[in-house]
């Protein structure tokens, strides 16, 4: 991601959170700001300035998961439209609306993938056509790259392929929050941590928030006054630090 494209993602997560936030920020007032700035510059309704650093949290194992999940998807796509006229004909005759997913290790790189995708549409290739649903399991010529493949035919046009989740692997809180704190930023006002969610695979709310608060209990000793963890998906903000004052609304002074 360029640092133009990260900037229009933090003002776009920014201006969703503004909308539910409490401290009444002018949506007009809100500026994108480079380092070593804060990522955020806005004014709320009352006049004060206010700046805010946005971090995303999720580990960078993850994404890495979550990068070689898509490649893997669009490098299978890509295999079935390479594959020869004849046999492209006999899968479609076979899978054409088939919904085909793909178990592959976790650990496996998008070489080792690729180097059995010859093997596994030979397999398929060979399995009966007038099967409905069937699953694939542990072929010797597929592992340990590929453990499964799963068929179910559908009434969608296809095929279309799906590559297994990433999973939840750990807790990203307390390292994106500690990351931010050990930095400096250079501003003329009071300073904001948001972090923000924006996929499914969180830990138990009560994990994620605790990992949180152990971190905030050193907030005095980073350049933030106060940080908040929202998440994108469900528009909600699930913990601040400290607490808001009267539990529902913030003063910004």
């Amino acid at each position: 991601m360029t640092r133009l494209e990260q900037s229009e993602r933090e003002l776009e997560v920014f201006r969703s959170f503004v909308r539910i936030c409490p401290l009444e920020i002018d949506d007009g007032s809100i500026e994108s700001r480079s380092p070593p700035q804060p990522d955020i510059h806005c004014v709320s309704r009352s006049g004060k300035e206010m700046a805010f650093e946005i971090t995303r949290l999720i580990d960078q194992q993850t994404l890495r998961r979550i990068d070689i999940q898509e490649l893997t998807k669009g490098a299978l796509r890509q295999f079935y439209l390479g594959l020869p006229s004849d046999e492209k004909c006999r899968f479609d005759e076979r899978y054409h609306y088939a919904f085909i997913s793909f178990d592959f290790s976790p650990g496996s790189s998008m070489d080792q993938r690729r180097k059995i995708f010859r093997s596994a549409f030979d397999i398929l290739l060979s399995c009966r056509q007038y099967l409905s649903e069937f699953v694939i399991r542990f072929d010797p010529d597929l592992m340990p790259t590929l453990h499964t493949i799963r068929v179910k035919k559908t009434t969608l046009d296809g095929p279309s392929f799906y590559v297994s989740g990433f999973g939840y692997l750990t807790d990203p809180t307390r390292y994106a929050i500690s990351a931010k704190f050990g930095k400096s930023y250079e501003a003329n006002c009071q300073i904001e941590l948001l972090a923000y969610v924006d996929w499914d695979l969180l830990p138990d709310e009560q994990e994620f928030k605790l990992a949180a608060r152990e971190v905030c209990n050193n907030i005095d000793e980073s350049a933030f006054r106060r940080v908040w963890i929202y998440n994108l998906v469900k528009n909600e903000i699930v913990f601040v630090f400290p607490e808001l004052q009267g539990g529902t609304r913030c003063a910004d002074g």
